[in-house]
């Protein structure tokens, strides 16, 4: 399908999907009556005064509902006749059947007083609702908002991108890079403010241990040693000023009752600015923003001039992922992005809304959020749309964590760069002497500098390692997945497959060295495979396509289950290769047959990409971690 022009209508922030009956665009529209029979639909007041009515009946029928129910089981507890046991059972469950009629006609009923919204205002009402303390007598989600995104995983997920975010910075993967966490940070829907939260919590705590781990020097004591506590408490106080004054930070969120939770949550830790502008609208001053952020926002973005054509009874298309709408609100974000400045989009794949059986969200709730949620199926897509639409955009990073079994939360991250003609790619050295890392002090500079490369992205991979199985440890209740191993480099269970530029042999040779010690290890039974990782180093652009998928599908019968597949390789391909590979091809085709349903070999971990020389505009070293969930027999990873 061709993208669709975003509205003409700036100030609107989101847009309904119009598919089911009683809302906007369905063919029929029930009409909302009240318990006496009265239409709401027809009533007095606004839409949201209606709705607030009928939150109001709603609340009230739930509560004399609850108390019912729980007369019912107390006198449940105390019965003994089998007669009197029976008759209560029964009337409980008439009681549930009661209470799913109601919870149905409620629904119907909202759906049917939204339709009234029209397509221009019916965004911006529906998220203020969503989001407000109380809706009549119902709490709307900034009550539940915290406590929800908690409990069903996100922030945990969100927190564990965000330190590995910092780790990025500390490693300088990009070493001609500004960090990815600047001083001047905009998040352009803030919610709450649990990003800038867990951004000032983790960075404190940096600072912190840097100034311990200074002082102890300076005084001589051991790593184990403990510092006096009045030092520490002075340590402590310098921490928070140096991490106050790392950041100044602007919260833009349209509820008002979201942003004061956020400025409770946030009161002493750092200077921040609220502002409440229309998200796809967005007016900060040109280049005044070292890191933007989005999270956790994106699939609510929607765009009323597609809403329009889909209430049109000839619109065939169904519908959409409103993702021009989506970049045009990231755009608008990139104009205060100051060059050289970084983009962090964190949202989540599959895109669902997560509940807690044990807290389930009200209602209400579901019915407000289902109105605006339109996701962008798949993260690639949101990733190619942003390298196509917004030319600026420079891939730095893309990180996972796990929300729960059934999906993620994904960060991706993009540097604001030249617009300006790429130079060309990296010629292939002309030397012919051994090229392997061992061998780096008669290396010419080229050569070096790709090794270099590698080494800062396989280092970093090792590093972020650590917060990604954590995450999975506690996705499951704090249980251990069985061999998911840590990604080590050590001898004994790491194996690097690269090419070697000696005299005496070949690339092509080589590879078919390579590939007959896969097929000797694939061959191992499962228990008697000894490798916990393997690194594919810069191989990719000298094989065929049908060699190349041989090639990794053995490197993944080689690894133990759990064990950490490692591809780095050169973007774009070295001038010169005999068989190269563009970027987006390798990641979608010959990865993504890996991870489809119908093998599901390997998972993804992580991304990154470092430049070999120059800047961006020059070629790039890239890396990808997978994870082996599968053997070639289909068994999966099971907790303990």
């Amino acid at each position: 399908m061709g993208r669709v022009t975003p509205s003409a209508i700036p100030e609107i922030l989101y847009a309904i999907k119009p598919a089911l009956d009683g809302e906007p665009g369905s063919a029929k529209q029930p009409t909302a009556e009240r318990r006496d029979g009265s239409s709401l639909g027809n009533g007095q007041g606004t839409v949201e005064e209606r709705i607030a009515g009928l939150c109001d009946q709603k609340a009230e029928t739930d509560e004399r509902f609850a108390a019912e129910k729980n007369a019912l089981l107390s006198k449940l507890t105390s019965a003994t006749d089998e007669e009197q046991i029976s008759a209560i059972r029964m009337q409980i469950a008439e009681l549930d059947k009661q209470t799913a009629e109601s919870d149905e006609k409620f629904a119907a009923e909202m759906k049917a007083l939204l339709s009234e919204i029209p397509p221009e205002d019916y965004s911006t009402k529906v998220m203020l609702m969503l989001f407000a303390k109380t809706v009549g007598k119902k709490k709307g989600w900034a009550q539940s908002y915290d406590p929800h995104m908690y409990d069903t995983g996100h922030d945990p997920a969100v927190e564990g991108l965000m330190i590995n975010i910092l780790e990025v910075d500390r490693l300088k993967v990009n070493p001609q890079s500004t960090p990815i966490i600047g001083k001047r940070i905009l998040e352009m829907s803030g919610g709450t403010g649990t990003v800038i939260d867990i951004l000032y919590r983790n960075m404190l705590e940096r600072n912190r241990s840097a100034m311990i781990k200074e002082q102890k020097a300076l005084q001589g004591l051991g790593e184990s040693d403990e510092i006096a506590s009045d030092v520490a408490e002075k340590i402590h106080q310098k921490a928070v000023e140096k991490t106050r004054a790392e950041l100044d930070v602007t919260l833009n969120d349209a509820s008002e009752d979201m942003k004061q939770l956020a400025s409770k949550k946030l009161e002493g830790k750092c200077d921040v600015k609220y502002t409440g502008q229309d998200l796809r609208a967005l007016d900060f001053p040109r280049w005044s923003v070292d890191t933007l952020i989005l999270s956790q926002t994106l699939h609510l973005i929607t765009d009323p001039a597609l809403l329009a054509l889909e209430r049109e009874p000839k619109w065939l298309q169904g519908e959409t992922d409103h993702i021009e709408a989506k970049l045009e609100a990231i755009r608008r974000g990139f104009h205060a992005l100051a060059p050289g400045g970084h983009f962090i989009l964190v949202d989540e794949w599959p895109a669902v809304l997560s509940n807690n059986p044990v807290k389930p969200l009200d209602e209400m709730v579901s019915i407000l959020f289902k109105a605006t949620f339109r996701p962008v199926a798949d993260r690639t897509i949101m990733g190619n749309a942003l390298h196509e639409e917004i030319p600026e955009a420079k891939f730095v990073a893309e990180l996972k964590m796990p929300i729960d079994k059934h999906h993620s939360m994904y960060a991706l991250v993009y540097e604001k760069g030249s617009v300006e003609r790429e130079r060309e790619a990296l010629p292939v050295s002309d030397f012919k002497g051994d090229t392997s890392p061992d061998n780096d002090e008669t290396l010419p500079k080229e050569v070096k500098e790709r090794h270099e490369a590698e080494s800062r992205i396989v280092g970093a991979f090792q590093d972020l390692d650590v917060q990604f199985i954590t995450a999975y440890r506690r996705m499951n209740g704090g249980q251990y997945w069985q061999n998911f191993e840590p990604l080590k480099l050590d001898q004994e269970h790491h194996l690097r497959l690269a090419v070697i530029r000696e005299i005496a042999k070949k690339p092509e040779e080589q590879i078919e060295c390579i590939m007959a010690q896969l097929k000797e290890e694939k061959a191992k039974p499962e228990a008697e495979k000894r490798f916990n990782s393997i690194t594919i180093s810069q191989v990719l652009h000298w094989m065929e396509p049908d060699q190349r998928k041989e090639f990794i599908e053995s490197a993944i019968d080689a690894l133990k289950l759990g064990g950490a597949l490692v591809i780095v390789d050169e973007w774009k391909p070295p001038a010169g290769m005999p068989h190269p590979i563009e970027n987006d091809d390798f990641r979608s085709r010959t990865m993504g047959r890996f991870q489809k349903r119908t093998r599901n070999r390997i998972i993804f971990e992580a991304a990154l990409k470092t430049p070999i020389v120059g800047g961006y505009e020059a070629s790039n070293m890239c890396g990808y971690v997978y994870r082996k969930i599968t053997t070639s027999q289909g068994p999966q990873l099971q907790a303990d």
